[in-house]
């Protein structure tokens, strides 16, 4: 059998029963009858045995993508969850370490996401700092400095500026 196809639990018994039904016929007879390799007969029969000595028919033909019960299958979740965060990380910091963003920068969307997520917040603010490479020290005080003469004008004329494209924006609109 050439191509890999998911071949079913009832499948598999039956093919066992077949070839407890069918003595006469060699493994590689049943094999080729079912359109099955001949190993897969040799570990179905086995696997039947064994489950069958063991009283043990709910693990029977298990695949390997089955979980023996939902904690193991949440469990398996969970980790590969956290298993993709940690890469996500490992990413966000090597693109931190290429891009040389201002650390002012980096406050400003640490504050930004404190206030969004404040009454749903997951992830620390100690979390947050480390994942980005900043002090918590330096991002607290900051948070309490007043801003500088320069920053006071520049914000000024930002919001002057943007005043005045509003306004060349609407006349440019009412002029066409």
């Amino acid at each position: 059998m050439s191509e890999n196809k998911v071949i079913d639990k009832q499948f598999k018994l039956d093919a066992v029963q077949y070839r407890k039904d069918h003595p006469e016929l060699t493994f590689q007879q049943v094999a080729d009858n079912l359109g099955v390799s001949n190993s897969s007969i040799h570990r179905w029969c086995k696997q039947f045995d064994e489950a069958k000595n063991e009283n043990e028919d709910s693990n029977l033909f298990r695949g390997s993508g089955n979980f023996s019960s939902d904690e193991a299958k949440e469990l398996a979740r969970l980790k590969k969850e956290n298993r993709d965060l940690k890469d996500a990380v490992e990413i966000l910091k090597k693109a931190m370490s290429i891009i040389s963003v201002p650390v002012k920068v980096l406050y400003e969307a640490i504050k930004e996401y404190l206030e969004e997520t404040a009454d749903v917040r997951r992830v620390s603010l100690r979390a947050i700092t480390e994942i980005l490479g900043v002090s918590r020290s330096g991002f607290k005080s900051w948070l309490c400095r007043k801003p500088s003469e320069s920053s006071k004008r520049r914000d000024s004329v930002k919001k002057k500026s943007a005043k005045y494209m509003r306004k060349a924006t609407r006349f440019m609109v009412h002029q066409k």
